[in-house]
């Protein structure tokens, strides 16, 4: 099992290379998330992001949250199979509480 240093260290090199990969300065990416540049970079150094700026940082970087966090990313169809099977389910849930 990774330590959270490890995990940290980790998810700093991906907030650097999508930086990169999206030719965005490290100013660009603090500026458009509401934190200091130093912030900012201290992250992408593997020090631990405080507060909840992952929708931000994935909104910046055009991707999903879980793929931001470094979770794969799900295909459309797999998806969209998911959330049809969990509406049956709420479906059936408020039947039976409605019965």
């Amino acid at each position: 099992m990774k330590t959270r240093t490890q995990r940290n260290i980790e998810f700093g090199k991906r907030l650097k290379n999508l930086r990169v990969k999206e030719s965005l300065s490290v100013t660009q990416v603090a500026t458009a998330i509401g934190v200091a540049t130093t912030t900012y970079r201290e992250w992408e150094n593997g020090r631990a992001v405080t507060g909840q700026p992952y929708i931000e940082l994935a909104t910046v970087f055009g991707i999903s949250v879980n793929e931001l966090l470094g979770h794969e990313k799900m295909e459309t169809t797999k998806s969209l199979q998911i959330i049809s099977q969990i509406e049956d389910r709420l479906k059936d849930l408020r039947l039976a509480l409605n019965s």
